[in-house]
């Protein structure tokens, strides 16, 4: 399943709590760039890339944004009682703030690239994903209640309502009672790159990163293994698919 999807397992209250935590996200991972920045390339560095990356994301930003900040603003019932007022209008909200997440990402790794090279963008990035993986599993095991040992269970719940959920188009296939593969079926930016006739983005390596961090994040008892992902030879259904067991 994808984010859109899921909404409907949601209480009230997690629904209102989490287009904020998603733009807390956004936050952490912007942070993250910057600290990564800064300790390769220095202070003055560091603030060149964001205000190279905040150019880029601005108008971004204020044309996605701004219609929900208008609605907000418009609205007459109490905001306690209001959890963005429909499903409908919350998963625009939702897929709005996971556009400005990737959007964000993006421009932080052309930014630090066009200022040093291909190679410190890359180390910027996996770094940032270390830590941004991380984060997001323990930001989600928390608004779904999922305590510290809920293992495939709960990291299938979590895969569910992650970011790129609302970008992606993905699922999961329990293997056994302890093993979990999941795929990525549809890639927001390796068919941005079919579309402009590019090779798949070797993104094996980021990968193994993000998605090792995010199931520790989860439960520590979680183990991760690449099963396939670009430069790998891939089928058509496919992008990349990863097997998460239980220890």
């Amino acid at each position: 399943m994808t984010g859109p999807e899921t909404l409907g397992a949601l209480t009230p209250d997690q629904k209102r709590e989490l287009p904020t935590l998603y733009l807390r996200l956004v936050l952490i991972h912007h942070s993250l760039w910057f600290t990564e920045t800064q300790k390769r390339l220095g202070l003055e560095a560091a603030l060149e890339a964001e205000s190279q990356a905040w150019r880029r994301l601005h108008p971004r930003v204020r044309k996605r944004m701004t219609p929900h900040l208008r609605a907000a603003l418009q609205s007459k019932d109490d905001i306690e009682a209001d959890p963005y007022l429909s499903d409908e209008r919350l998963e625009a909200l939702c897929v709005d703030l996971a556009k400005t997440w990737l959007a964000m990402d993006g421009v932080w790794f052309q930014a630090v690239e066009s200022m040093q090279d291909m190679e410190t963008a890359m180390a910027c990035n996996e770094a940032s994903w270390h830590s941004f993986a991380f984060a997001e599993a323990r930001r989600l095991r928390d608004l779904l209640d999922l305590g510290p040992n809920s293992g495939l269970d709960g990291l299938a719940r979590a895969l569910d309502h992650r970011l790129y959920a609302w970008l992606n188009r993905q699922s999961c296939h329990p293997v056994d009672d302890r093993t979990l593969d999941f795929e990525m079926n549809e890639c927001r930016v390796q068919t941005a790159r079919e579309r402009r006739g590019l090779p798949d983005y070797p993104c094996k390596q980021a990968g193994l990163i993000e998605y090792t961090r995010f199931a520790q994040g989860l439960d520590d008892r979680l183990t991760t293994e690449c099963l396939g992902c670009p430069p790998d030879p891939h089928p058509k259904d496919w992008y990349c698919r990863w097997r998460f067991s239980l220890e």
